[in-house]
């Protein structure tokens, strides 16, 4: 049976992963008319308040990857603003 943080480490990776398929097609095709910059913004919020529950609470494993989860949301406002 596999441990507790072994089930948090697979969560964190698939669910940062789950950024990457829009960070490529944004990229490719260089437009973000179709994303919805609230629910990003959305996104960015709730991982800091996760991160921020993550540090206070001593668990690294949460507060690293909802913090690699704001890079990657703010990574994708970023391109709504570069790909107008």
């Amino acid at each position: 049976m596999l441990e507790a943080p072994v089930f948090g480490i697979m969560g964190s990776i698939l669910g940062n992963a789950l950024f990457l398929p829009q960070i490529v097609k944004t990229v490719k095709s260089k437009s973000t008319r179709d994303l919805s910059t609230w629910t990003y913004i959305q996104i960015i919020f709730n991982g800091i308040l996760w991160t921020g529950f993550g540090v206070q609470s001593g668990q690294p494993i949460i507060y690293i990857s909802n913090l690699v989860s704001v890079v990657l949301a703010i990574a994708v406002v970023g391109m709504k603003k570069v790909y107008k």
